[in-house]
């Protein structure tokens, strides 16, 4: 009996610091700063929260696998930045740094081979602009 307590004691501890582990979450779709992502109800199940500002579910990412994570990132879609940068776990945060240069890299070939006059200046600065526009401009 004793046991028992002490597990779901210990279950309820680990659910309150899953969701307390982050101190800076941000909404995905304004960049809001919000309390939670999500809730756990009944030990078991999440809900996804809204954004008091916007109105929008804050991070639908928390809910994708990985795989569509990574497409998003491809497709250049700028709340996968966001949910990347604050509110996903820190275990995968090697992998996605990766993936991330490897897209930035994608992105500036891309942009390189449009150019009328292709050089490794304008790679270098292709780079910079696509940092620029999909990190610091949100």
């Amino acid at each position: 009996m004793n046991n028992t307590s002490n597990t779901s004691t210990q279950n309820e501890n680990k659910n309150e610091s899953i969701i307390d582990k982050k101190d800076s979450m941000k909404c995905i779709e304004c960049g809001c700063d919000i309390d939670n992502t999500y809730e756990i109800f009944c030990g078991q199940f999440i809900r996804l929260l809204r954004c008091p500002k916007c109105g929008k579910v804050a991070d639908k990412y928390i809910e994708y696998d990985n795989v569509l994570v990574f497409l998003d990132m491809l497709l250049q879609k700028r709340p996968v930045y966001r949910h990347l940068l604050f509110n996903h776990d820190e275990s995968i945060n090697g992998f996605f740094i990766k993936l991330f240069f490897g897209s930035l890299l994608l992105e500036s070939y891309i942009r390189q081979m449009t150019t009328l006059t292709p050089s490794i200046y304008s790679f270098i600065w292709n780079g910079i602009q696509i940092v620029i526009e999909d990190i610091f401009f949100f």
